[in-house]
């Protein structure tokens, strides 16, 4: 395992994203229950840096973009993929974006737009994202 804040181009077009940045004035990060171990003891770690999303560019469709856990947000991944590719067309998001329970609830709305693109999110979403999702 290689750990880098830059992206990594793969073969065949893929990209991981390296550390995904923060531009959104509705994605905080996440609430004080996430720790981090600093070398002297836990500490809230709100950004959680190393997030990353794995981004294949499907030639005239958009691009698919697996996110990891989504610490970053998802809208702040899917921004930071398609600034990385020059791509401005999702076809597809894939994984966790952190979207469930009360610390997420105001992030849900600007972060659900309808018919956005499909959208697979099995972890960390919870049943207010899916009905925004499903719309």
């Amino acid at each position: 395992m290689i750990e880098r804040r830059q992206p990594s181009l793969l073969a065949g077009g893929i990209l991981i994203t390296g550390e995904v940045d923060r531009v959104t004035e509705f994605e905080h990060g996440m609430p004080p229950a996430h720790q981090a171990w600093d070398g002297n003891g836990w500490r809230h770690d709100p950004t959680v840096i190393d997030d990353q999303a794995l981004v294949v560019n499907v030639r005239g469709r958009g691009l698919v973009i697996i996110t990891g856990c989504g610490h970053a947000g998802v809208v702040n991944i899917i921004r930071h993929a398609m600034r990385l590719t020059g791509v401005s067309k999702l076809l597809a998001l894939i994984g966790g974006f952190h979207l469930s329970g009360p610390a997420f609830e105001p992030v849900i709305g600007p972060t659900t737009l309808p018919r956005m693109c499909r959208a697979h999110g099995p972890a960390c979403r919870g049943e207010t994202a899916d009905e925004g999702m499903d719309q």
